[in-house]
């Protein structure tokens, strides 16, 4: 009896001193899903080979994607933020600009992303439009 009382403290003790000293598993943190990734980079192909310190002085765009000053309006209204042009130099702002854009006008649309980006509200009228988001079809295919 003093045997198996022994034999069962023992067991109790080592269980303990095997038991992990923290309570919960770390997990490792997925990057987020961005459905608009690949949209991003064949327009920033399309728009400039991918230079993003690049001017359309025509259109009077900046950046990697060509960010026109009413796009950019649209983008501050909506964030509170003060970007300029020039900001848009940077790949960051020029994605976050980007980014805010088709998470309004897509939902998971990449034809209406790409052709509103590249005509406005209204994009999905014209042909010019439809020519454009061919040439982003042939460089998402690549990608």
């Amino acid at each position: 009896m003093k045997q198996s009382l022994l034999l069962f403290f023992f067991l109790l003790i080592s269980i303990r001193v095997m038991a992990p000293t923290e309570r919960f598993q770390p997990l490792l943190k997925p990057d987020p899903v961005n459905p608009y990734l690949n949209l991003y980079k064949a327009s920033c192909f399309v728009e400039s080979s991918h230079r993003a310190k690049v001017i359309n002085e025509e259109e009077q765009a900046y950046g990697i994607v060509m960010i026109r000053q009413c796009k950019l309006d649209d983008f501050n209204k909506a964030t509170g933020k003060k970007y300029v042009l020039t900001d848009c130099f940077n790949t960051s702002i020029s994605k976050e600009i980007f980014m805010q854009h088709c998470d309004i006008y897509g939902p998971y649309n990449l034809e209406k992303c790409s052709r509103t980006w590249n005509g406005g509200p209204n994009g999905m009228k014209y042909k010019e439009t439809e020519e454009y988001y061919l040439k982003i079809q042939k460089v998402l295919l690549s990608l």
